[in-house]
C-alpha cells in the first residue's frame, strides 16, 4: 500500500483515540502503523511495537487478518461510515 505516510499515522491516531464518528480500535491502530513501517517509514517502528504490546493475542490475530484481507478504498469506506462494523 503506497500513499502518504503522515496520512497513515493520522488514521492510526484516529483509531487509537476514537475521534468523532470513528470508534476506538487498537487493531486498526496497529494496521496503520504496520502499513507505515512496511512502506519504509522505520521511524514508526517504536510506535508499532508499543501498539503490539497493548494487544491481546486474539486482537493481534484479528489485526493480521485485517491486513491480509485489505482492499483498496477500504479506509475511505470505513472512515465515512464510522468504522468497519457500521
Amino acid at each position: 500500500m503506497l500513499g502518504n505516510h503522515l496520512g497513515k499515522i493520522v488514521v492510526a491516531r484516529l483509531y487509537r483515540q476514537g475521534v468523532g464518528s470513528v470508534e476506538k480500535d487498537m487493531r486498526r491502530d496497529y494496521v496503520w502503523y504496520k502499513f507505515a513501517v512496511r512502506n519504509g517509514h522505520e521511524e514508526y517502528q517504536w510506535k508499532l511495537e508499543e501498539v503490539t504490546e497493548s494487544l491481546t493475542s486474539e486482537q493481534m490475530a484479528e489485526a493480521e487478518k485485517i491486513l491480509a484481507n485489505w482492499q483498496p478504498g477500504q479506509c475511505e469506506r470505513e472512515l465515512a461510515t464510522g468504522g468497519p462494523d457500521h
